[in-house]
């Protein structure tokens, strides 16, 4: 529904690598429907603010990345989570026939990802 009305859709994803090898990603979508001001605090005290107030979470899942244990990396699941979340996206606008009219704001902690993914 929100993809249908226009709405701005927000995904975050992470992903980690273990001592055996595996790896995993982990994504969501999620909206942020009323604007929160980490920096407007009229208390002073950061415990009074509610960083999670007016979100939606639309989706979200775990994955196993994909490749063997030795080549296994953090930065390769999440680069399996970016991908999925692109995929997924395009499969949803293509689902209900829309093309997307607004920016979806992609976040991930990784800066060389982010860098690769922005040079493509």
């Amino acid at each position: 529904q929100a993809l249908a009305k226009g709405e701005q859709i927000n995904t975050t994803m992470d992903g980690s690598k273990i001592d055996t090898g595996e790896a995993s990603a982990g994504w969501l979508f999620w909206l942020c429907e009323t604007p929160v001001n980490e920096n407007d605090n009229d208390t002073g005290d950061d415990d009074d603010v509610d960083l999670v107030a007016g979100r939606t979470c639309l989706m979200c899942r775990t994955i196993l990345a994909d490749g063997q244990f030795a080549n296994n990396t953090s930065f390769r699941a999440k680069a399996m989570g970016k991908l999925t979340i692109t995929i997924l996206l395009q499969c949803l606008y293509d689902f209900i026939g829309r093309t997307p009219t607004i920016l979806t704001l992609h976040t991930c902690d990784n800066q060389a990802l982010v860098k690769r993914v922005n040079n493509i």
